[in-house]
Order: structure tokens, then C-alpha cells, then sequence
């Protein structure tokens, strides 16, 4: 007896129910309808961005690799470079696509970057991988080549030679010129293997009590390389050099001014048989027979009582002339001042103006001594300067000092204070001067009024260069604003800034300051110009029913701006769409659009957003409408297979389902004796329906059209073997 499948069918809604008794069972391959059409799924392969190696300033070509396209043939159409790139012929290994970049040499100050993506419109690969390639600034300044330090290994203290390392020079030809090393060392030919070069040093055996320390680095004026990179070389102490025992110094009790002795402590020579001539102490004081109590050694101390007007010091430590013990430790004995004697004025430190690089003049004040006739020596200065006579005014007395311009980069100080020596004044007060490095003009940073969105220029103030003569190029603006003619009035500068409108969603800043170029200003002083965000409402994106593909129309809402007055021209759609009318409900905005059927088998895209220019919301939401493809179109053919013997035809039957009412048919098998079951729509097999013995098709989501629902089964025919089957059904979609 030969097996039957009977297929029913059963439509969502009772008006269009309909039982579909198919037969079925065919030899060999079932026959696709010739009115199938292709699923519009986007078949186009993905790739993944891979990598770019970083490009130097002279470079002009780098390969870019993308992932996930083994076998692909792809050409330099499927790929795009920004501006100031060609795309070469990919090459294709494995699944690693190899893009060939050429592009210009960059002789600019600043990095070029170039974003190598997949073109939008090849019909090959899809769009989502790009990568970046950063060329590097062109060397305008200095073409010497950058070292990095490399290392040294730490030389004993009869070593005489080291090698020291530095990385990034490979196939340089350097000489021992152009390295430096402190003094003490000789520089060796390098040697260069690979991107290594090896510098031999050679230096005088060490054969001191301390370490020696040799600096290694890059001659400054060297024309191959550049000079920032330093190691620093460790020549270890001779050894057995110096067996004498560390002491540590102790305390010492502070003797009054006729106090004539004072014991001294050390720790750290417990057991030592030491002497008087073991220790020192500076003029007036005369050292004791030291005595040892476990590590604590007591030093006794003699000298003569103060009767002077100001305190005396002594200082104690090691002789180090001692075989016994080492000279590091030393305390210091305090011994008063005859509190009867000194009648001197007390005078209080004051004031001075700092004085410029160019200053060669400044007066010092002092608090305390009315009435005294002074003179210059009665007061001290550092080198450097001269003191002048001082006057006295009430109990100010203003010091006078000379001293020559600094021309140097770095600022000189100069300590004022009262000579010790002197009999009319004491000597504890001390004044700073401090006279500036820098020989250009200092400006203090003034202020800028914050700028609209609308806004293109401003003016910025800074204070202090009364008279010169200043340019564009003496300041500088971050990128995006342009400096004016500066203008000065009275010791205020005004500086005009030209930047382009903002029409972002965010404030921009400028910083303006002043150009280390600048050969009559100085770079400390700076601004921060505000350009406010776009006060524009801000929409939100919202949504969209998707567009079948007979339809010419579509509502996109967008949320945040309740109660404006929209018109078409505030919102854009991409080419083939045609905004209409906005309508506003509540804090919800309906925006309509307008666009042809899709008669193509791909769908379309339209993403509508927000036109730049309007001048009541701004541009940053944006919604995507997809048209559906078009299906198969015309009448579809029916297949009719056969069974062994012709004894069983399959039946066809054809049903029509409403896209309006979203209607449904469910096709179900029934019977035994088969199985592999596969359902496909269009000729294409669908995901997810091996096995099944039923398929529900809805019309919901499909446009107006004819769609073939195949199956096709395998049928277990016992000693005949296996054989295979399969059906049609045709579903028109209306509206």
C-alpha cells in the first residue's frame, strides 16, 4: 500500500478558512516555481577592521587589513580613503583582505589622519569596518633621529670601561662625537647593529671612599641625533679603603654665655680607645679625654666665656685625620650672648619691589632704627650687588642696592641683610630681591566676554605692554579661531578673535594666549573665550512604522519640542522622499514623508532627521524608514509532481490573505512514513523550519504581491529506497 501525506491549511480568520488537501510524494528533485523571488536578506560579507602601522612624515603608502572575506574578488571601488588617499587592489589571503593605502608625503606641522573604510555601495562587502592611519608631522625643525636611554651596567671601582645602550638609530654613521660623558670619561666608537647602538666608555679606576657617577647622554649639537636621552653609569667605591668606625651624632647641652664647658655625645664605637685628638671643635674650644659607656661615647668640651653681644657657636665632630673613626658626625654648642653687653638697634626686615631683567636699581627697607647715622657697611649683599648710603625716614631705613641687569634665562636672587660687624645696628634681618630671567615683556591675562552660538568674533584684553609694537603671529588661538590685529591702549592690548559660528549641541572654547615664539611678549598669560551651545530645542529620535514596498508614505515622531510651530523645511529626508506637514501633540512631533514605491528586490533606506539650518530645533536625531523589496510579481507557476505509477497527484490550491487585516494561513502535514521536512518561501529555504510539520505565513510585514510557500520531505519507500519529494502553494497578498 503506498503512503500518503495529506496537507491542511488553516486561515487565521473564519472568513478566509479554507483546508488545503494536498497528496504528496514525488521522484527526484521537486521542481522551484518559476515566479520565486529572492529573500532581500543583505548577503554581503561582513569584515572586521584590522590594523594600520602608524606612518612617519615621509611615508606614503600602508596597508590596512580587514578579517572575514577569504575568497572575496574585491577592488579598490569596494573601499574608500578620506580625502588625500587612493585605495591600490586589495589582496585576499586566506580571510584577510590586505588594502593598499597611497596617499601625499605630509610636509605639514601637524598629523594628517586618513579613515580607509568599506565604500557603502559595493555590492560585496558591507560597510561597518574602518581604520584609522596617522601620519606623522613633517620634522621642520630638527630631522635629527630621537635615541631612547637604554642601560649600563653598574662598573666596580677598578672598571674602566662600560658600555652604555641606546635604542632608534639603526644604520646611523655616529662617531664618539656625538656623545658626552662627565668629567672623568672617554667616549668610544659606537657601534650600531640592528636599531641598538652600543656607546664604550672609558673612565679612570675609582679608588676614592665614595661612588663616582659618570652621566652619558647625546651631544647636543650633534647633527644626527637629537640629545634628550641621558644614562647614568655607578663606578662602586674602592673597597678596604677606609676601616675606620661611622659614628652618629648625638646632642650637646646648650651652654650659657659663661658657661665654659659642655659635654658632647656620639653613638656607634662602643669599645673604641679614642682620644681628645680623635675630635675637633672649631676656634675657642678645647677638646677632653673622651670617655665610652657601651655605644655611647662622651666627648667633654672646653672653652672660654662669651662676653660678647652676640651668641658664639662651636661645632664638634671627627678629626678626620683619625684613624680610629670617621669625620661625618658633628654637633653644634650654643653659647649665649653677655645679655649686658650689646646695645646695638634691632632692626626688622622690609620690603622691595622685585626688580625686571633689565633693573639695575633697588630699594630695601628696614623697620627699627630712628635717628641712627648709617652707612653701606653697615649692610651686607650677595654678590653681585652694591649697597648704596642708607637713609633714614621716621624708623624707615631705606637700603639702596646696586646690581647688573640678568640677561640670563633663569631669575638671580640677591640677600640684603645687616653686617655682623657692624656697631650700630644688629645683624638678624634679611630681605630677598629678586630681579626677573626673562628680558620680553610679561602681560597678565585680562578677560573675554563670552560669545553666542551665533557669534564670530570677540576681543580679548591683557594687561602690561604699554607702547609695544605686537602682531597676529606674537599670540595664538586653539584651533578653529583666527587673532586680529592686537591694539594697544595704555598698558591694556586688545586682541581681536575670529572663529566660525558654533551650530553644535555643546559650548566650544578657545584658549588665547600668548606665542612662545613671541620675541617681545611673554607665554604665561592665557584666556578662555566661551562660545555658548545651540540654545535650539533638542529633538529626540523616536519611530516609525516600516514602509512596505507599494507604499508612498510614512510617519516619523520625534519628542521634545511641544507647541512649535514646525514647517517641512525644519526636517530632511535622504534623496527620493518628500517631507510634509509636521503636526504637534503634546511634547510629540508627527513629521509625514512621501516617498515612490520600491519596484527594486532590495529594500530601500530613507533616514530622516533634522535640517541643520533651521533655526528652531537642532539637527541630531534621526530616524531610518525601510522600504520593503518589491516580492515576485506576475503569475505564479504551478507544480505538478507525480508519485511512482501516477496512482497520487498533488493538489494546488491558491489563497489570497488581507495586509490590512494582517491575516494568516497555517499550512500543517499530516500522515506518517516521511520525514527531513524543509520549508521554504520564494525558493528560499527558511531559517528555523527543518523538521517542522507545520508553517504559519502572515501577511503582516509583506507588500502586495504573489509568494510561493514550497516544502519538500523524504519518503521512506522500504526495499524501493528512500525518495523525495515536493509541493507549491501560492498566497497573494492584498491590500
Amino acid at each position: 500500500m503506498k503512503k500518503k501525506r495529506v496537507l491542511t491549511a488553516m486561515f487565521s480568520k473564519a472568513a478566509l478558512a479554507a483546508v488545503l488537501a494536498l497528496g504528496m510524494v514525488f521522484t527526484g528533485c521537486g521542481d522551484k516555481g518559476s515566479g520565486d523571488s529572492t529573500s532581500p536578506t543583505d548577503t554581503r560579507t561582513e569584515l572586521t577592521a584590522g590594523g594600520a602601522v602608524n606612518l612617519a612624515y615621509t611615508a606614503t603608502t600602508a596597508d590596512i587589513t580587514f578579517t572575514g572575506a577569504a575568497g572575496l574578488s574585491l577592488a579598490a571601488a569596494d573601499f574608500t580613503v578620506t580625502t588625500g588617499g587612493v585605495i591600490g587592489t586589495p589582496a585576499v589571503s586566506d580571510n584577510t583582505v590586505t588594502v593598499p593605502v597611497t596617499f601625499a608625503e605630509n610636509n605639514g606641522a601637524l598629523p594628517k589622519t586618513f579613515t580607509v573604510g568599506i565604500n557603502s555601495g559595493s555590492a560585496k562587502i558591507k560597510g561597518s569596518a574602518t581604520v584609522m592611519i596617522t601620519q606623522a608631522v613633517a620634522p621642520n625643525l630638527d630631522t635629527r633621529v630621537e635615541l631612547t636611554a637604554g642601560s649600563a651596567v653598574s662598573a666596580t671601582y677598578n672598571a674602566t670601561t662600560a658600555d652604555v645602550t641606546f635604542t632608534g638609530a639603526t644604520g646611523l654613521t655616529l662617531t664618539a662625537a656625538d656623545f658626552t660623558v662627565t668629567t672623568g670619561g672617554t667616549i668610544g666608537t659606537p657601534a650600531v647593529s640592528g636599531s641598538t647602538v652600543t656607546v664604550p666608555v672609558t673612565f679612570a679606576a675609582n679608588t676614592g671612599a665614595l661612588p663616582k657617577t659618570y652621566t652619558v647622554g647625546v651631544n647636543n649639537i650633534s647633527s644626527l641625533i637629537k640629545g634628550s636621552a641621558t644614562v647614568v653609569i655607578t663606578q662602586a667605591v674602592a673597597p678596604n679603603l677606609d676601616t675606620r668606625v661611622e659614628l652618629t651624632a648625638g646632642s650637646a647641652v646648650s651652654a650659657t654665655y659663661n658657661a665654659t664647658t659642655a659635654d658632647v655625645t656620639f653613638t656607634g664605637a662602643t669599645g673604641l680607645t679614642l682620644t681628645a685628638a680623635d675630635f675637633t671643635v672649631t676656634t675657642g674650644g678645647t677638646i677632653g679625654t673622651p670617655a665610652v659607656s657601651g655605644s655611647t661615647v662622651t666627648v667633654p668640651v672646653t672653652f672660654a666665656a662669651n662676653t660678647g653681644a652676640l651668641p658664639k657657636t662651636y661645632t664638634v665632630g671627627v678629626n678626620n685625620t683619625s684613624s680610629l673613626i670617621k669625620g661625618s658626625a658633628t654637633v653644634v654648642i650654643t653659647q649665649a650672648a653677655d645679655p649686658v653687653l650689646d646695645t646695638r638697634v634691632e632692626l626688622t626686615a622690609g620690603s622691595t619691589v622685585s626688580a625686571a631683567y633689565t633693573a639695575t636699581t633697588a630699594d630695601v627697607t628696614f623697620t627699627g632704627a630712628t635717628g641712627l647715622s648709617l652707612t653701606a657697611a653697615d649692610f651686607t649683599v650677595t654678590t653681585g650687588g652694591v649697597i648704596g648710603t642708607p637713609a633714614v625716614s621716621g624708623d624707615i631705613v631705606t637700603v639702596p642696592v646696586t646690581f647688573t641687569a640678568n640677561t640670563d634665562t633663569s631669575p638671580k636672587t640677591y640677600t640684603v641683610g645687616i653686617d655682623n660687624s657692624s656697631t650700630w645696628i644688629k645683624g638678624s634681618a634679611t630681605v630677598v630681591i629678586t630681579q626677573g630671567a626673562d628680558t620680553r615683556d610679561q602681560l597678565t591675562a585680562g578677560s573675554a566676554v563670552d560669545a553666542a552660538y551665533t557669534a564670530t568674533d570677540t576681543n580679548v584684553t591683557f594687561t602690561g605692554a604699554s607702547g609695544l609694537s605686537l602682531a597676529a603671529e606674537d599670540f595664538t588661538v586653539t584651533t578653529g579661531g583666527v587673532i586680529g590685529t592686537p591694539a594697544v591702549s595704555g598698558d591694556t592690548v586688545t586682541v581681536p578673535v575670529i572663529f566660525p559660528v558654533n551650530t553644535g549641541t555643546s559650548a566650544q572654547t578657545y584658549t588665547v594666549g600668548i606665542s612662545a615664539d613671541s620675541t617681545r611678549i611673554k607665554g604665561s598669560a592665557t584666556v578662555v573665550i566661551t562660545q555658548e551651545a545651540d540654545t535650539r530645542d533638542q529633538l529626540t529620535a523616536g519611530s516609525m512604522v516600516d514602509a512596505a514596498y507599494t507604499a508612498t508614505g510614512a510617519n516619523v515622531t520625534f519628542t521634545g519640542a511641544s507647541g512649535f510651530s514646525l514647517a517641512a523645511d525644519d526636517f530632511t529626508v535622504s534623496g527620493g522622499g518628500t517631507i510634509g506637514t509636521p503636526a504637534g501633540d503634546d511634547d510629540t512631533v508627527t513629521v509625514p514623508v512621501t516617498f515612490a514605491a520600491n519596484t527594486d528586490t532590495s529594500p530601500k533606506t530613507y533616514t530622516v532627521g533634522i535640517n541643520s539650518s533651521s533655526t528652531r530645533i537642532k539637527g541630531s536625531a534621526t530616524a531610518v524608514i525601510t522600504q520593503a523589496a518589491a516580492p515576485e510579481s506576475g503569475t505564479a507557476k504551478v507544480i505538478y509532481t507525480w508519485v511512482n505509477e501516477h496512482e497520487i497527484v498533488t493538489s494546488h490550491t491558491t489563497a489570497t490573505l488581507s495586509r490590512g487585516e494582517n491575516q494568516s494561513l497555517t499550512i500543517t502535514v499530516t500522515g506518517s512514513g516521511y520525514s527531513d521536512y524543509q520549508w521554504s518561501l520564494n525558493g528560499g529555504d527558511i531559517a528555523g523550519t527543518a523538521g517542522t510539520t507545520s508553517y504559519t505565513f502572515s501577511s503582516a510585514g509583506h507588500g502586495n504581491g504573489k509568494y510561493t510557500i514550497g516544502l519538500r520531505l523524504k519518503s521512506d519507500l522500504g526495499s524501493a529506497g528512500d525518495a523525495w519529494y515536493s509541493t507549491q502553494i501560492t498566497i497573494t497578498v492584498t491590500n
